[in-house]
């Protein structure tokens, strides 16, 4: 089964990001345009920019899939894969950063709670048979 964030929580933090970072190329071309080329502060410009489009873009594709087996966390590109026997429970803390502990204890892995919701975490604990702690 695949959990996905709520589409509001989705929507809202891939616009965001992509057009904070239309915004820096647009800053870098005016400011190019009006002060001439800067190989420093151009290029730190251009990086941001495309550094904030590029996680805006996968953040719209972020996925947590979970299979009889396996319990994968990422976006179409990058993606994390863990044993589902091996994740105990759900632990949200500071923050509400939700951490997925393994049975030695310590934290298989993290997503940023507040992105996810409370509701999807919920379904995906009850999915994995796991019970959430505050």
């Amino acid at each position: 089964m695949t959990f996905r964030p709520p589409p509001f929580n989705r929507w809202v933090s891939a616009v965001v990001l992509v057009a904070l970072g239309a915004f820096f190329l647009f800053a870098d071309v005016e400011m190019t345009i009006t002060q001439g080329f800067d190989w420093l502060g151009s290029s730190t410009l251009v990086i941001g920019a495309l550094l904030s489009i590029g996680v805006g873009v996968l953040m719209w594709g972020m996925s947590i899939e979970v299979t009889d087996s396996t319990v994968s966390i990422g976006t179409f590109l990058l993606r994390r894969t863990f044993v589902r026997g091996e994740i105990v429970k759900v632990s949200v803390g500071g923050q509400r950063t939700a951490y997925f502990i393994g049975r030695d204890g310590r934290v298989a892995f993290s997503i940023a709670g507040f992105i996810w919701g409370d509701k999807v975490l919920a379904a995906i604990a009850g999915y994995l048979g796991v019970p959430v702690k505050r």
